[in-house]
């Protein structure tokens, strides 16, 4: 099965939510984009309609 599939992406951020972030990184010693992929995995997990919204976003943005 290899390494997960990565994508370079920029994104905005509230300040204090970024130094949250840093903070929480520099705590537990892992990267920041660990702890936003951590954060982002929990909260999709968390998602109950995911399906749902999957198939309208690729219904929405599909190309044509």
């Amino acid at each position: 099965m290899g390494q997960p599939h990565h994508t370079k992406a920029t994104y905005f951020f509230n300040s204090e939510t970024l130094q949250s972030i840093k903070a929480i990184a520099y705590y537990e010693r892992i990267p920041i984009g660990e702890v936003i992929d951590l954060a982002l995995r929990k909260h999709v997990h968390a998602y109950e309609s995911l399906n749902t919204a999957k198939k309208q976003y690729a219904q929405r943005y599909s190309k044509k």
